[in-house]
């Protein structure tokens, strides 16, 4: 898509770096969005007055945190586009779990 003449000059005059490493052209570049670890497995905890919390990666993570970070309080919303990536990304790794493990229990 074309970008609109106020993004470009945005662009000119503050270019998007990452959060991590500082490479110029997105506020995320795809070698450290590939760094974060996302769970393979179901993570969901219950708390008092919630059913279930399910998380895609760990918040320990320095990198995750910053993103976070960022995102919340930096206000920058191209960020939120890489994490709702990586919960996407954990939810599919589920999926694939749950379809093999249904193809397992069929075999049985």
């Amino acid at each position: 898509m074309w970008k609109t003449f106020k993004e470009t000059i945005l662009d000119i005059l503050w270019p998007k770096k990452c959060v991590n490493c500082g490479k110029l052209g997105k506020c995320l570049c795809d070698d450290c969005f590939a760094l974060i670890e996302i769970f393979r497995d179901i993570s969901c905890e219950k708390f008092l007055y919630l059913d279930g919390l399910h998380y895609a990666t760990a918040y320990k993570d320095k990198l995750v945190k910053s993103i976070i970070h960022s995102c919340k309080y930096a206000r920058i919303k191209e960020l939120t586009r890489p994490l709702a990536d990586l919960i996407i990304a954990h939810f599919k790794l589920l999926d694939n779990q749950t379809v093999l493990s249904n193809q397992l229990f069929a075999y049985s």
